[in-house]
């Protein structure tokens, strides 16, 4: 196997999962803030 093909690979490879753990970061904020929301909301009905 040529060292290029393989290093090719690995960058596609490392491309998909920093872009998985982005995804998934950016998944947990929304989540977070959103969750916050709804709690201040609760909170500041009477």
């Amino acid at each position: 196997m040529a060292a290029g093909v393989g290093d090719d690979g690995s960058r596609i490879g490392f491309g998909i999962l920093l872009g998985f753990l982005v995804v998934l970061f950016g998944v947990s904020v929304v989540a977070f803030v959103a969750g916050l929301l709804v709690k201040v909301l609760l909170h500041l009905k009477p």
